[in-house]
């Protein structure tokens, strides 16, 4: 009974142990190659077989949907959200034709760990701000480790889907 109990204990520890790393915020690695589009306020264009995104810095997580139908800007609330603390993020939605900004789109953000076959242990709330801008509020990444970020929308053009990996940092603790 008790080496049961201790088998049945590694097990799960090891569920939930160390992950191979995605790719960081601050470090300027890039997820799928995207096709860079003209102006700073264009989102990359990639193709609809995979969900291009770019993450050159901490505030931004950005590409095209899975279909292309729509182009996402995601920006968290903080900067670098703080491992086990309540954020947000902002979302602008758009065309990705024609850069038009996306209103009254049914929303939806979450984030989960792949790897580990779990997502947050709170649920965003979202609500439309206007000019194609959704805020999602109350995500909490609760540990370190590769994340990913789903978005799906739903408006006129039609469904489409965008996730972008995250790299949660671990909380620094003082000497």
């Amino acid at each position: 009974m008790r080496l049961t109990l201790i088998a049945l204990s590694l097990v799960i520890l090891a569920g939930c142990g160390p992950s191979a790393p995605a790719p960081a915020l601050n470090e300027g690695a890039s997820a799928p190659a995207a096709t860079p589009a003209s102006g700073p306020e264009s989102a990359p264009v990639g193709g609809p077989e995979s969900a291009a995104a770019s993450l050159p810095g901490p505030t931004r997580l950005d590409g095209q949907g899975e279909r292309g139908l729509y182009a996402f800007k995601l920006t968290p609330m903080p900067a670098e959200p703080v491992m086990g603390q309540i954020f947000q993020i902002e979302t602008r939605v758009t065309d990705a034709r024609t850069n038009a900004p996306i209103l009254g789109a049914t929303f939806k953000l979450d984030a989960t760990m792949p790897q580990h076959r779990h997502g947050m242990m709170t649920e965003a709330v979202h609500k439309e701000l206007g000019e194609g801008r959704y805020l999602s509020e109350g995500l909490k990444l609760h540990m370190p480790g590769a994340w990913e970020i789903r978005v799906d929308v739903d408006a006129k053009a039609g469904h489409d889907t965008i996730k972008l990996p995250y790299e949660q940092r671990p909380v620094a603790t003082p000497r």
